[in-house]
Formats: structure tokens, sequence, C-alpha cells
């Protein structure tokens, strides 16, 4: 379990590092507010990790989702597992005191009416705050990636972005990336992203007590 915790928050860390990257700018358009307002299923930005796992959980259980990418066969494996809501609420707050404030978790929804046509969330928070959440969609059935593309934005009032690239597009928001992504190896293909600048908080955090250890160590060196 712990290798698999670090595994993933890597790859999210990596992972939302890459929206800042390559986001198409454009704040006349699109700023914290435009992002801030956007809620999937009733998920924002910004809500505690109580009521975050709330919207998930029934008779104090919540379903975990765990996934790995099968080289051999060119599709990714995922399998649940139930856990009890307080030992999920202590797992996430051990992991973000280990890693700078922020943790991550991946859940299914257990109400199949609220959060019909959808398979799963990843969901990061940063000082027990909702910073970063991914929705994957089971349906619609999009033609491409373009449609998908297209009526989120005009769904969610942001700018259509000057250029659909491949399977991943970005919009950059303020201090948000908004990333609208395409999985050709995955039940749920299309998956809308919304995500804060934590790459860059937890590296300054990181940073921070890099250097306050250094200059401890300088101080209690013996040659």
């Amino acid at each position: 379990m712990k290798k698999f915790t670090f595994v993933v928050l890597m790859i999210a860390l990596s992972f939302i590092s890459a929206f800042g990257q390559n986001a198409v700018e454009n704040d006349s358009q699109c700023t914290n507010q435009t992002v801030e307002k956007i809620s999937s299923r009733g998920i924002s930005l910004g809500m505690s990790q109580e009521e975050t796992l709330n919207l998930f959980a029934e008779n104090g259980k919540l379903t975990v989702v765990s996934y790995a990418y099968l080289q051999g066969e060119g599709q990714t494996k995922f399998s649940t597992s139930e856990i009890d809501y307080q030992l999920l609420l202590n797992n996430l707050q051990n992991r973000s005191a280990r890693n700078f404030g922020f943790s991550i978790i991946t859940l299914a929804p257990k109400d199949a009416m609220k959060f019909n046509g959808i398979s799963r969330y990843d969901l990061g928070f940063l000082d027990n705050r909702l910073a970063f959440f991914t929705v994957y969609y089971l349906k619609p059935k999009w033609k491409n990636h373009e449609q998908f593309v297209s009526k989120l934005t005009e769904t969610l009032n942001l700018p259509k972005p000057d250029q659909i690239d491949g399977n991943s597009t970005f919009i950059k928001c303020g201090d948000y990336t908004v990333r609208f992504g395409e999985y050709v190896n995955d039940d749920a293909r299309y998956a809308l992203s919304v995500s804060a600048n934590i790459d860059e908080i937890v590296g300054q955090r990181g940073k921070k007590a890099e250097d306050e250890q250094r200059e401890k160590d300088i101080k209690t060196f013996e040659p």
C-alpha cells in the first residue's frame, strides 16, 4: 500500500505539473472565479476533506479504486476495495503530513443516480482542502476529443482553446488549470481535470524544508 501511495503521489504531482507547462493562457476571459464555480455533481475545489468524502460514503464505507497499466495487454486494470470512512480520513491526513500538506485518493461513487455516467474521481487535497480533481466519464460516447472539449467549455463557461492538441487540451485560468483528457485504453475514455498550482506550492515547501535542514546540519556539523 505504501508503494502504491508513493507511485500515485508522484504521478499526480507530475501530471499536475504538466498542467502549468502546457496550459493555454487566457486570463482575459478565464479567472480564478471562473474555475472556483466549476462543480461536478457537487464536487468543487475548496471543499474540506470531510465534505468531499461524505459524497462518496455509504453506511460508513467508501470504495477505493486502484489501477495498474498492463504493458502486455495494452490496457489499464482497475480494482476496487472497501474502506472505513474514518480509516481513509486518517490515511489521507497521515499522507498529507509526510508530503508537505498534499494527499491524493481515487474513489468510485456509490450513488449511481447522482453520479450516473461517471466511473471514478481522482481527488487531491492540499491542507485538507480539495485542490485537484479529475472526473472520468463513461458517457456520453463522444464522437471525438474536439466534441468533448467544445461541449464542456460551453457548459462550464470557459474560453475555447486556440488549439486542441491530440488527447490533452489545457486552459489556464488565473491560478488554476483545466484539462480535458482522452484515454483510449479506458472504458471511461474522457475526463475533466481541475487543479490549483499544487506542484508549485508543494515544491516551495519541500525546498524550504530542505534549506532548513541544511542550515541545521551546518550548525551542528563537526569535522
